[in-house]
């Protein structure tokens, strides 16, 4: 819900002296639905919408931010992101229908060494457009 106040404050005083009302027309719309998946280090995360739906990366993070997500490994810090990850999985998945990337240094970098890392990404998929 939202409200707009109907003022001259607003909106201007397109005619002076006379009174105004405002009309207003609305759509409501579901929100979309965000999926996430994470992936630990040496492994490869998929991406996959369904048939008329295209990928849409929200957010990506390589590194470490928790002890409990992949916590099987060395963990000498839970305060490390690679530096343009969402950038990465942004250019090699938006737009498809299905999209494989691995979390691993190679494609990321790594933010902290010795600590073993996952890939956390947050993606929506989109009705393709395109004909």
């Amino acid at each position: 819900s939202c409200r707009i106040r109907a003022s001259n404050g607003v909106f201007g005083d397109p005619c002076v002296g006379t009174f105004k009302y405002l009309k207003v027309r609305y759509q409501c719309k579901r929100p979309r639905y965000t999926h996430s998946k994470t992936v630990c280090e040496h492994n490869r995360l998929h991406l996959r919408c369904g048939r008329h739906r295209r990928i849409h990366v929200v957010s990506a993070m390589y590194g470490r931010t928790n002890r409990h997500t992949c916590g099987h490994g060395p963990i000498g810090t839970t305060s490390c992101k690679a530096g343009h990850a969402s950038f990465k999985v942004k250019r090699k998945c938006n737009g498809k229908r299905s999209c494989r990337i691995r979390a691993s240094n190679g494609v990321f970098g790594d933010p902290c060494v010795g600590t073993f890392k996952y890939l956390k990404v947050r993606y929506q998929c989109k009705r393709n457009h395109r004909g």
